[in-house]
């Protein structure tokens, strides 16, 4: 627990996330504009993602 507040505190680990929604943004506008094109690779970077967040929220105790 002490490690999670840790991370909250830190202004690194908020700049990053801003950085994460800026990303995000990009990539919905991209996805709005070229569907086709994007659709399958958007698929596969969001599934990554995804497990990539799974496994270290499993890493650090997480369920």
């Amino acid at each position: 627990m002490t490690k999670l507040m840790t991370a909250l505190r830190d202004e690194s680990g908020i700049e990053t996330l801003e950085w994460i929604a800026v990303g995000v943004l990009i990539l919905i506008v991209a996805f709005a504009i070229y569907p086709g094109a994007l659709q399958g690779a958007l698929n596969t970077v969001v599934g990554n993602v995804g497990n990539a967040l799974t496994t270290q929220s499993q890493n650090l105790g997480g369920s």
